[in-house]
């Protein structure tokens, strides 16, 4: 049976969660490395959820509440992590931070799943729920790699906006680690 969106963010929900676990467990000159991929899963993740999967959820019954908290909530984590971008991983303070990023993203993780999720599968078929998900993996592929918190949370923004960043990111990533940074 084909994946449905729901399916396919609790697979990334899982995934960021093993992350955020496998950080924990990392030793301070490590960290890194890691806390990018975290960085990279998330903004991809959001970014394509602002797109897809928000607007759909304000179809819903109560859907303009849900939306709005779990975009706010989405906006909290990806200024923390531009924060957290200039830390040095090694230090109590991104310690601190990574902890509070940690909890942040956890609670809206668990938000999504006990609030958004069921709107959409009440609100939508089994196959306009594998429509979303195709759409979700196409512009996750190409949505940027770092938070962007100056840009718009609207989706059509998002979707204009969110490719060309994502070029951008990816550029400045490959430059980032062909120079061993």
């Amino acid at each position: 049976m084909a994946e449905t969106i729901i399916d396919h963010l609790r697979k990334d929900h899982d995934t960021v969660r093993d992350l955020f676990g496998r950080l924990e467990q990392t030793a301070a000159a490590e960290r890194r490395e890691l806390f990018r991929e975290i960085v990279s899963e998330l903004a991809r993740h959001e970014a394509a959820e602002q797109a897809i999967v928000h607007p759909r959820t304000r179809e819903a019954a109560h859907g303009d509440q849900v939306a709005d908290s779990v975009i706010g909530e989405e906006q909290e984590a990806e200024e923390l992590m531009a924060d957290m971008e200039s830390m040095d991983p090694e230090s109590d303070e991104f310690l601190a931070a990574f902890r509070k990023l940690h909890t942040a993203v956890e609670n809206h993780a668990t938000h999504e799943e006990e609030k958004e999720f069921p709107r959409l599968e009440e609100q939508f078929d089994h196959d306009e729920l594998v429509a979303m998900a195709t759409h979700f993996e196409r512009l996750e592929s190409v949505a940027p790699t770092r938070p962007h918190p100056n840009t718009p949370n609207d989706p059509v923004a998002t979707a204009a906006i969110g490719p060309v960043a994502g070029v951008f990111d990816r550029a400045r990533d490959a430059v980032r680690d062909a120079l061993g940074r």
